[in-house]
């Protein structure tokens, strides 16, 4: 499975892989939550955009992530690489998309087949209602629409950039 993948990934093929079942579950959650940032990237307009990445940023990122792999194959490197593009700040979602697309070509983990499903337009203007109750610390209110949201198949995640959604 790609989580095994993921797993033997984090370890440099010269060092022993320490395979426990808590590992495999560890690296099942990570790729999961590569996943995640993924769809959410996919499903974000692009006019959510507000920078663009400096190219000398991305060159460097590239540059990191060649200089690893041509290193004796330091894989490890190059995915803990992969999450430094994932936090960055300095880069934009198309930017921070097209980059782990770009990774994972000798990565692997088939990140480009991720599909996305289309978020119904009621959820999303269900989404934007308890958006602005929720600002206006109105949380019965935000738990209501939470509920309806619920109800229609998909899950709302608070999070610091905003509401994510997830099919449930």
């Amino acid at each position: 499975s790609l989580a095994f993948r993921y797993l033997t990934l984090t370890a440099h093929y010269r060092s022993k892989l320490n395979f426990t079942w808590e590992s495999l579950q560890a690296a099942q959650n990570a790729l999961s939550n590569l996943k995640d940032f993924i769809i959410n990237l996919k499903n974000q307009p692009r006019s959510d955009v507000l920078i663009h990445s400096n190219k000398k940023i991305i060159d460097q990122f590239k540059k990191k992530f060649l200089s690893r792999i041509n290193n004796d194959m330091e894989i490890p490197g190059a995915v803990a690489l992969l999450w430094e593009v994932v936090k960055s700040e300095k880069l934009d979602k198309k930017t921070k998309y097209d980059l782990i697309i770009d990774f994972d070509k000798v990565l692997g983990l088939n990140l480009n087949k991720i599909k996305t499903e289309k978020i119904p337009a009621a959820v999303l203007k269900l989404t934007k209602e308890r958006e602005t109750y929720r600002q206006e610390k109105n949380f019965v209110k935000s738990d209501e629409l939470r509920k309806k949201i619920e109800s229609l198949g998909w899950l709302i995640d608070d999070s610091p950039s905003g509401p994510k959604l997830k099919r449930n």
